[in-house]
Protein backbone atom coordinates (compact mmCIF):
# COMPACT_ATOMS: atom_id res chain seq x y z
CA UNK A 1 0.00 0.00 0.00
CA UNK A 2 1.47 3.32 -1.03
CA UNK A 3 0.48 5.98 1.46
CA UNK A 4 -0.27 9.43 0.13
CA UNK A 5 1.66 12.23 1.79
CA UNK A 6 -1.52 13.32 3.61
CA UNK A 7 -1.79 9.88 5.28
CA UNK A 8 1.93 9.40 5.80
CA UNK A 9 2.94 8.77 9.42
CA UNK A 10 6.31 10.45 8.80
CA UNK A 11 5.04 13.73 7.32
CA UNK A 12 3.58 14.85 10.66
CA UNK A 13 5.22 12.55 13.21
CA UNK A 14 4.15 12.26 16.83
CA UNK A 15 6.34 14.84 18.63
CA UNK A 16 6.96 12.35 21.46
CA UNK A 17 8.90 10.18 19.01
CA UNK A 18 11.11 13.01 17.65
CA UNK A 19 14.68 13.09 19.01
CA UNK A 20 16.21 15.33 16.32
CA UNK A 21 15.13 17.79 13.65
CA UNK A 22 16.90 20.08 11.21
CA UNK A 23 15.83 21.64 7.90
CA UNK A 24 16.30 18.35 5.99
CA UNK A 25 15.85 15.44 8.43
CA UNK A 26 13.74 14.29 11.35
CA UNK A 27 15.07 11.64 13.75
CA UNK A 28 12.33 9.43 15.23
CA UNK A 29 12.16 6.52 17.64
CA UNK A 30 10.66 3.65 15.66
CA UNK A 31 7.01 2.96 16.48
CA UNK A 32 7.62 -0.79 16.19
CA UNK A 33 11.23 -1.18 17.41
CA UNK A 34 13.09 -4.42 16.78
CA UNK A 35 15.47 -3.58 19.62
CA UNK A 36 15.65 -0.91 22.35
CA UNK A 37 16.78 2.32 20.71
CA UNK A 38 15.67 1.49 17.15
CA UNK A 39 15.71 4.87 15.40
CA UNK A 40 14.60 6.21 12.02
CA UNK A 41 15.95 9.07 9.95
CA UNK A 42 13.33 10.59 7.68
CA UNK A 43 13.60 13.48 5.21
CA UNK A 44 11.34 16.41 6.12
CA UNK A 45 10.10 16.57 2.53
CA UNK A 46 7.98 13.59 1.51
CA UNK A 47 10.05 11.52 -0.91
CA UNK A 48 9.26 7.90 -1.73
CA UNK A 49 12.61 6.18 -1.36
CA UNK A 50 16.40 6.50 -1.32
CA UNK A 51 16.70 6.63 -5.10
CA UNK A 52 14.05 9.36 -5.42
CA UNK A 53 15.82 11.55 -2.85
CA UNK A 54 17.97 14.49 -3.84
CA UNK A 55 21.68 14.27 -2.99
CA UNK A 56 21.25 16.94 -0.30
CA UNK A 57 18.58 14.77 1.38
CA UNK A 58 20.75 11.66 1.15
CA UNK A 59 23.72 13.51 2.64
CA UNK A 60 21.63 14.93 5.48
CA UNK A 61 20.25 11.48 6.30
CA UNK A 62 23.72 9.93 6.35
CA UNK A 63 24.94 12.73 8.64
CA UNK A 64 21.90 11.98 10.79
CA UNK A 65 23.14 8.42 11.39
CA UNK A 66 25.80 9.83 13.72
CA UNK A 67 23.17 11.90 15.53
CA UNK A 68 20.97 8.82 15.93
CA UNK A 69 23.90 6.84 17.31
CA UNK A 70 24.63 9.58 19.83
CA UNK A 71 20.99 9.73 20.94
CA UNK A 72 20.71 5.95 21.19
CA UNK A 73 23.79 5.79 23.38
CA UNK A 74 22.62 8.67 25.60
CA UNK A 75 19.21 7.09 26.16
CA UNK A 76 19.88 3.34 26.02
CA UNK A 77 23.60 2.93 26.65
CA UNK A 78 26.29 1.78 24.25
CA UNK A 79 25.16 -1.23 22.20
CA UNK A 80 27.53 -3.97 21.05
CA UNK A 81 26.86 -3.27 17.37
CA UNK A 82 24.51 -1.64 14.85
CA UNK A 83 22.60 -2.40 11.69
CA UNK A 84 21.86 0.54 9.39
CA UNK A 85 19.43 -0.19 6.59
CA UNK A 86 17.01 1.11 3.99
CA UNK A 87 14.07 -0.79 2.50
CA UNK A 88 13.27 0.29 -1.07
CA UNK A 89 10.06 -0.82 -2.78
CA UNK A 90 7.52 -3.42 -1.72
CA UNK A 91 9.79 -6.29 -2.82
CA UNK A 92 12.53 -4.77 -0.65
CA UNK A 93 10.24 -4.74 2.39
CA UNK A 94 9.20 -1.08 2.31
CA UNK A 95 5.75 -0.60 3.87
CA UNK A 96 5.73 3.18 4.39
CA UNK A 97 6.57 4.88 1.13
CA UNK A 98 8.31 7.88 2.67
CA UNK A 99 12.06 7.33 2.72
CA UNK A 100 13.37 6.29 6.13
CA UNK A 101 16.69 4.85 7.24
CA UNK A 102 16.74 2.41 10.17
CA UNK A 103 19.49 2.67 12.78
CA UNK A 104 19.14 -0.47 14.87
CA UNK A 105 21.29 -1.02 17.94
CA UNK A 106 22.36 -4.61 18.44
CA UNK A 107 23.06 -6.21 21.77
CA UNK A 108 25.12 -9.33 22.45
CA UNK A 109 22.66 -12.21 22.77
CA UNK A 110 19.70 -10.44 21.10
CA UNK A 111 19.68 -13.30 18.56
CA UNK A 112 21.41 -16.67 18.82
CA UNK A 113 23.74 -16.03 15.86
CA UNK A 114 23.94 -12.50 14.43
CA UNK A 115 26.35 -13.39 11.60
CA UNK A 116 24.97 -12.23 8.30
CA UNK A 117 23.34 -9.09 9.75
CA UNK A 118 21.26 -7.40 7.07
CA UNK A 119 21.71 -10.46 4.84
CA UNK A 120 18.91 -12.02 6.93
CA UNK A 121 16.40 -10.36 4.62
CA UNK A 122 16.83 -13.60 2.66
CA UNK A 123 17.22 -16.10 5.51
CA UNK A 124 18.82 -18.94 3.54
CA UNK A 125 21.52 -16.54 2.29
CA UNK A 126 22.19 -14.83 5.62
CA UNK A 127 24.93 -16.87 7.22
CA UNK A 128 27.43 -17.97 4.63
CA UNK A 129 29.80 -18.98 7.45
CA UNK A 130 28.10 -22.15 8.63
CA UNK A 131 29.19 -24.88 11.01
CA UNK A 132 32.66 -23.42 11.53
CA UNK A 133 33.46 -23.29 7.81
CA UNK A 134 35.71 -20.41 6.77
CA UNK A 135 34.29 -17.28 5.18
CA UNK A 136 35.87 -17.85 1.79
CA UNK A 137 37.31 -20.80 -0.01
CA UNK A 138 38.77 -20.12 -3.45
CA UNK A 139 37.27 -22.15 -6.28
CA UNK A 140 39.25 -25.10 -7.56
CA UNK A 141 41.62 -24.18 -10.37
CA UNK A 142 40.07 -26.75 -12.67
CA UNK A 143 36.33 -26.28 -12.95
CA UNK A 144 35.72 -29.26 -15.21
CA UNK A 145 37.92 -32.31 -15.60
CA UNK A 146 35.42 -34.96 -16.69
CA UNK A 147 34.71 -38.34 -15.15
CA UNK A 148 33.39 -39.36 -11.72
CA UNK A 149 35.86 -37.19 -9.80
CA UNK A 150 34.79 -34.01 -11.61
CA UNK A 151 34.39 -31.10 -9.14
CA UNK A 152 31.47 -29.65 -11.13
CA UNK A 153 29.44 -32.87 -11.25
CA UNK A 154 28.24 -32.87 -7.60
CA UNK A 155 27.00 -29.31 -7.99
CA UNK A 156 25.01 -30.24 -11.09
CA UNK A 157 23.86 -33.75 -10.15
CA UNK A 158 20.81 -32.58 -8.17
CA UNK A 159 19.61 -30.51 -11.16
CA UNK A 160 20.43 -33.19 -13.71
CA UNK A 161 18.47 -35.78 -11.76
CA UNK A 162 15.35 -33.62 -11.96
CA UNK A 163 15.79 -32.49 -15.57
CA UNK A 164 13.71 -33.53 -18.53
CA UNK A 165 16.16 -32.08 -21.05
CA UNK A 166 19.60 -30.44 -20.92
CA UNK A 167 21.18 -27.95 -23.31
CA UNK A 168 24.96 -27.81 -23.15
CA UNK A 169 27.07 -25.08 -24.72
CA UNK A 170 30.79 -25.67 -25.14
Amino acid sequence: MNLAASACPFCQPDPRRVFYRDDQVVGLWDGFPVSPGHALLVPVQHVADWFAAAPVQQQAIMAGVAVAREQIELRYGKPDGYNVGINVGAAGGQTVFHLHVHVIPRWNGDVPDPRGGVRHVIPDKANYIKDGVGAYAPPPKTLFSGGGADPLLPALQHHLDRSIAVDIAV
